[in-house]
């Protein structure tokens, strides 16, 4: 499993000189467009319903209320080097507890999926790991979808302690062999907000292209060195 995330890690990393992704209006449904499952989890009060509402509106509502169960919207995804629309059909799950229990069914083929934190709360971080990294294993023990980790609220840290953030993400996205994509948001300010979705698309975008994963395997094999060879006496 571990070769097998490498190689799309490397795939993930060439994309991006590949493929502009943006977040575009696109007035009529494309016939035959591809459609991508995405899942939002996390702890209640991490700011995954205001991270939705910043990308499909720009702006967040300070008096939103908690999801109940799970909200679904979607959005279209325009990849300019392919000339092509996608779209993204997401999932954004509760986070109380009495709903734990229904949260994985909506990781069901999941092309990706999300895992929130409020960086100013160390208990919300913890829970990821208690909580969901074992589940999202056991649910896809052979490949994982596009994994992101999320810590959110980064406007309540200032510029100069910023820093010390990175620790924790980098920590939570070990649990996935680093194949994990780690994104700093704030809904707030939308500050990182737009990117995060358009790498999560493009890095799904490149997971399901055969063409561009065979590139990349034939790329690595390319990239590892030629075992050294003994010599005869």
């Amino acid at each position: 499993m571990t070769l097998k995330l490498v190689t799309l890690k490397l795939v993930t990393l060439k994309l991006v000189t590949l493929t502009n992704c943006s977040s575009i209006s696109i007035p009529l449904l494309v016939k035959g467009m591809k459609k991508y499952k995405v899942a939002i989890i996390g702890e209640s009060d991490v700011g995954k319903s205001s991270l939705l509402m910043c990308f499909q509106h720009g702006y967040m509502d300070p008096n939103g209320t908690s999801t109940m169960g799970a909200a679904f919207s979607t959005k279209k995804m325009w990849l300019e080097e392919e000339k092509e629309t996608v779209s993204l059909e997401i999932w954004d799950t509760a986070g109380q507890e009495r709903f734990h229990s229904i949260i994985p069914m909506y990781f069901k083929d999941a092309a990706a999926i999300l895992l929130v934190y409020d960086v100013t709360n160390t208990r919300s971080s913890d829970a990821l790991k208690r909580r969901w990294f074992e589940t999202i294993r056991a649910i896809f023990p052979k490949r994982f979808p596009v994994i992101a980790i999320v810590g959110n609220k980064v406007d309540l840290v200032p510029l100069e302690e910023r820093a010390e953030l990175s620790a924790v993400i980098n920590d939570l996205c070990l649990f996935f062999d680093n194949y994990a994509i780690p994104h700093f948001t704030s809904a707030a300010t939308g500050e990182n907000v737009q990117q995060l979705f358009i790498d999560i698309t493009n890095h799904i975008h490149l997971q399901k292209s055969p063409k561009l994963r065979k590139s990349v395997l034939r790329l690595q094999e390319e990239l590892e060195p030629e075992p050294k060879r003994s010599r005869c006496c």
